[in-house]
């Protein structure tokens, strides 16, 4: 069964805040870019097709939420959430550790 979902990509670009759109397909570029040369062989592939499956999963719980209410979130929120899904694990693409003075002692 195909489950309903809200493209939240879509409804973010239809807002009124062009700016935040322009923005989020900026965080889309870097992204995309530090994704392309993975530097941890082990770690799994989550470059965009990981983040897009996120989102899509995200568009499926809110639907309802969506049904409801066509404005559920506000654009500054969508932008938030959606950045989120390509930021988050892009930590993974560097292994270095800062360690606080104070961390020593």
């Amino acid at each position: 069964m195909i489950r309903q979902r809200v493209d939240l990509e879509q409804k973010l670009k239809e807002s009124s805040c062009d700016e935040l759109w322009k923005d989020l397909q900026q965080i889309k570029g870097a992204a995309q870019q530090i994704w392309q040369t993975p530097k941890l062989r082990w770690y799994p592939d989550h470059g965009l097709r990981h983040s897009h499956r996120i989102i899509e999963l995200i568009g499926q719980i809110v639907e309802p939420l969506y049904r409801r209410n066509p404005d559920y979130f506000l654009p500054e929120e969508l932008f938030v959430l959606l950045a989120s899904c390509y930021l988050h694990d892009i930590g993974m693409q560097d292994l270095r550790v800062r360690v606080n003075e104070e961390d020593e002692n």
